[in-house]
């Protein structure tokens, strides 16, 4: 049972994301876990997914979108995924072990914003999140429409 699941449609068509986009995106995906820690005083598995997308979100940002202005506009890593289970192992790393951790750090710190500004935002928005839970909880689902209402 999923603990919850938030799907955003495009408004528009489009075959690219801007920076800010992203980062946005970003900030949403952490919702539930920031809404946990406010609401509840404590974290749970619920939000394990929503952490792993994100963090995805910002390493690509980082190696493959070139968004870093530490790292720079440059492609690292490989597009090949290999669908077995030492998956990782198969990785060919085309950067040494410092830049690694260069880019690790700069995975965090966009985790690390984001997740501030995640919080900001329901901090200030406490009794519309409060509104929101309540309809979840009678109705189980919200459309864009309901939401906006």
């Amino acid at each position: 049972m999923a603990g919850g699941f938030t799907m955003s449609l495009p408004t528009e068509d489009k075959s690219y994301r801007t920076k800010v986009e992203l980062e946005e995106d970003i900030v949403v995906l952490l919702g539930g876990r920031a809404a946990e820690e406010l609401v509840l005083n404590d974290i749970s598995t619920g939000a394990s997914n929503d952490i792993e997308r994100a963090t995805m979100l910002a390493n690509n940002m980082v190696t493959k979108y070139g968004m870093s202005k530490k790292i720079g506009p440059i492609k690292y890593g490989s597009d090949n995924d290999e669908v077995f289970i030492g998956r990782d192992m198969g990785h060919v790393k085309n950067y040494s072990e410092r830049l690694a951790s260069e880019i690790d750090e700069e995975v965090r710190e966009i985790i690390k914003i984001s997740y501030i500004k995640t919080s900001e935002i329901l901090n200030s928005n406490v009794d519309k999140l409060h509104k929101v839970s309540k309809f979840l909880l009678e109705k189980e689902k919200m459309s864009g429409g309901e939401f906006e209402d």
